[in-house]
């Protein structure tokens, strides 16, 4: 286990760390937070609409002795909303590894993405940016609901749990 720890950062109104390391099944492992002034913190950032938001993500990259997918997460607050970002990202081209598309994207875990795209409360999204959405894997989740809504946010919390579960397991 390789730890490495940068110190947490300002930058006018967001403050931030970053976390990595290495083992012997993850090639490099990133934890990442960040979280915005309440009152613009002279950085401007009440008057982008994220006074007060925050976030944290992880990045875990597999060695190749490990045949599975690799796993993103991100989950956050802003302007009132919750979001969870999370993603089970391809190891191989999947077009030319079909097995690899009925072990990790199809069946089971296919099914949980389409009903967490109907879960009342919650509004699916996918990125702006078309060099994330090229990167992403089949079942990529990109889903926010109000922050003060108990219901919303449980189900985000069940889908983190999810997907980290299902990882997990195959690892």
């Amino acid at each position: 286990f390789d730890p490495f720890r940068l110190p947490c950062r300002r930058s006018g109104g967001l403050r931030g760390s970053l976390d990595g390391f290495a083992s012997p099944a993850v090639e490099w492992g990133v934890r990442y937070a960040n979280e915005a002034a309440e009152s613009g913190g002279g950085g401007g950032g009440a008057a982008l609409g994220s006074a007060g938001a925050k976030s944290v993500g992880v990045n875990l990259w597999l060695t190749s002795r490990l045949p599975v997918p690799h796993m993103t997460l991100y989950v956050g607050v802003r302007a009132g909303r919750a979001t969870l970002m999370a993603d089970h990202l391809p190891r191989f081209d999947l077009g030319e590894r079909p097995e690899h598309v009925a072990a990790f994207y199809g069946g089971e875990q296919a099914s949980r993405w389409s009903a967490a795209q109907r879960v009342k409360g919650l509004t699916p999204f996918r990125s702006s940016d078309p060099s994330v959405r090229a990167l992403q894997g089949p079942n990529a989740l990109a889903l926010h609901g109000a922050a003060a809504d108990p219901h919303a946010v449980s189900a985000l919390v069940a889908e983190l749990d999810r997907h980290a579960g299902a990882w997990l397991g195959w690892v």
